[in-house]
């Protein structure tokens, strides 16, 4: 079992007590996330706990970074870049409307090793207490594990919008990334607490709601340019998920982590047993 690294990057007092608290979570939660999923964690998986502000600059620098990356991958025309340049303006511009809603984010650092990002005011306005800081600290270190599993592969592939050009056409990388992180906190929470957590609290604050509202205004009027996922991303993407681990167990569902070509198409997602068929002849 690897501990966790859980820094405090805040400067209220509080948050230290959050973290011992995240700390003693995320031991429970490890070796029961290992043993659901064939994964591993490796060794002191970091997890820092961030204002909303530096939670806003360390997202953006890693999106900087992810473009500076396929500037490197693939000869962009001067349309191509002006594209990722417009799309980060507009994700600078919205991810400080919506950090209350971040219940919990991973991403790369400079090095390329992913780390777990959580954020005190939001963890408050989202109305969390124990079991749903159990569910994020399960669904994040899942992130971590499919990470290190692949060296960050299925995650290069989710962040390459032009990844068609490497015979990658139409695959679902949010689907198998997002989906499995939640059919794992479910079946975590299902076995330390009795019951699968909802992230719905029913606890949200005021400040909560109506950023819920604007943002859902926002995502509605141009869903392409919105830098969060739909909720039916996770919930389909778990179903199928489970699907595939009834059908055939983990085992070949964990070489997509580090072979791309088998992250699922959108026709599959619809069906388990097709995707089976292509990768690993069954069913």
């Amino acid at each position: 079992m690897s501990d966790c690294d859980v820094r405090v990057e805040t400067e209220d007092d509080r948050d230290a007590e959050l973290a011992e608290q995240v700390e003693k979570i995320a031991a429970q939660v490890i070796p029961v996330l290992e043993d659901v999923t064939g994964l591993s964690v490796g060794e002191k998986p970091v997890i820092r706990i961030v204002t909303p502000a530096a939670w806003v600059t360390i997202r953006t620098e890693w999106r900087d970074r992810v473009h500076a990356r396929l500037g490197q991958e693939f000869d962009l025309t001067d349309e191509e870049i002006q594209t990722l340049e417009i799309e980060a303006i507009s994700e600078s511009s919205e991810l400080p409307l919506m950090w209350a809603l971040v219940m919990g984010s991973t991403h790369e650092d400079e090095s390329d090793e992913p780390q777990v990002l959580l954020v005190p005011s939001a963890l408050h306005h989202c109305g969390f207490e124990e079991p749903e800081l159990t569910k994020v600290a399960a669904r994040e270190l899942t992130h971590i594990a499919q990470h290190r599993a692949g060296d960050g592969a299925a995650f290069r592939a989710r962040n390459s919008v032009y990844r068609e050009r490497i015979g990658l056409q139409d695959i679902q990388p949010d689907y198998l990334l997002s989906g499995h992180s939640r059919w794992t906190d479910l079946a975590v929470t299902k076995r330390l607490l009795g019951r699968e957590v909802s992230e719905d609290t029913g606890r949200q604050t005021e400040f909560w709601w109506s950023t819920a509202k604007a943002a859902a205004g926002r995502y509605q009027e141009n869903p392409e340019k919105f830098p969060g996922k739909d909720l039916g991303v996770y919930r389909d993407g778990a179903r199928w998920i489970a699907d595939v681990v009834d059908l055939a167990g983990r085992d070949v569902l964990n070489r997509a982590w580090q072979d791309v070509s088998m992250i699922p198409t959108t026709a599959e997602i619809a069906d388990p047993r097709a995707w089976l068929a292509r990768v690993d002849g069954t069913h």
